[in-house]
C-alpha cells in the first residue's frame, strides 16, 4: 500500500516536472546556485530555445508571450494545488496535462516540423534529467 502511494507521488511529481519543462522548456538550471535551483525567466528560456532550435527573430518574438502566459498559468496551478491539499494535487494533474497540450499546440503553430522535433528531444532530455535528480534524491 505504501509502495503504491509512493509510486503515485513519484508519478505526480514526474508529471509536474515534465509540465514545467514543456511550459518553460528549460525552466530550471541543472547547476545549483547557493544550494537552490535557479529558475530562468521567459526571456532566458526563449534565448536558449533560439540557440538550440535556430529560431528566427520573428519566431522568438511569437514564442515569448506563449512562454510567459503558460508560466503564469502553471504557477497559478501550483499555488492552487498547494492550498487545496490532496484533492488539489489530483486536479492539478489533469490541468497540467491540458496546459502542456495547449503549449505544445501553440508552439507547433510557430515552429517548423524540424524545430518541433528538436523541441520534443529537448523536453525528453529534461525529463530524463529530472528523473535522475528524483532518483538521486530518493537514495
Amino acid at each position: 500500500m505504501n509502495s503504491l502511494k509512493h509510486k503515485r507521488w513519484v508519478y505526480l511529481f514526474s508529471l509536474m516536472f515534465a509540465w514545467i519543462f514543456c511550459v518553460t522548456t528549460l525552466s530550471t538550471a541543472s547547476a545549483m546556485s547557493h544550494g537552490k535551483m535557479r529558475k530562468k525567466n521567459p526571456e532566458q528560456i526563449v534565448s536558449e530555445m533560439k540557440t538550440r532550435l535556430s529560431l528566427t527573430d520573428d519566431q522568438a518574438e511569437k514564442i515569448l508571450p506563449v512562454i510567459e502566459s503558460q508560466t503564469e498559468k502553471g504557477q497559478a496551478l501550483f499555488e492552487k494545488a498547494r492550498s487545496q491539499g490532496r484533492e488539489g494535487r489530483k486536479a492539478m494533474r489533469s490541468e497540467m496535462q491540458a496546459l502542456a497540450r495547449d503549449t505544445e499546440e501553440q508552439l507547433s503553430a510557430i515552429l517548423t516540423d524540424d524545430q518541433m522535433t528538436e523541441y520534443k528531444k529537448m523536453r525528453e532530455e529534461q525529463r530524463q534529467k529530472m528523473r535522475q535528480r528524483m532518483k538521486k534524491n530518493r537514495e
